[in-house]
């Protein structure tokens, strides 16, 4: 194989396993290649159709994340650190979630504090953590 196609299989091999961003591909590309081979290596996959767009990734990744129920906060945070966009807020989704999520942890009993503390930290919006939180 030629120096020249070692970025290429080492991107196909990453995307091979699950679909990146172009910001994680050149994070890990550039542990062994030069900006060159990784932007050549690039190209490539964008050309052959092996990268996803960004904004439809992040929808995927932030509907991964939905069901495992994550707040927007943390799924926001989440893309951001893969170079992907925002996605926007379904509030009747987000308070779904932390229904669901406080329904299997706390007992009717809890304090609202407690509750808020909670969801927030899930990264749930503070707005909705405190409309669930005064249920």
């Amino acid at each position: 194989m030629s120096d020249k196609n070692k970025p290429i299989k080492k991107l196909m091999g990453y995307l091979a396993t699950r679909d990146h961003s172009v910001k994680e591909l050149r994070d890990k590309l550039s542990k062994n290649f030069s900006s060159e081979e990784i932007e050549n290596a690039i190209d490539y996959a964008n050309k052959s159709g092996f990268l996803i767009p960004p904004k439809e990734l992040a929808e995927k990744i932030a509907k991964q994340l939905n069901s495992k129920g994550k707040g927007i906060r943390y799924i926001n945070r989440y893309l951001y650190n893969k170079g992907l966009p925002e996605v926007k807020i379904d509030e009747e989704l987000e308070l779904l979630k932390a229904r669901e999520l406080i329904k299997k942890k706390f007992s009717k009993s809890e304090p609202n504090i407690k509750v808020f503390r909670f969801l927030y930290s899930k990264g749930y919006d503070r707005n909705i953590a405190r409309q669930i939180a005064h249920e």
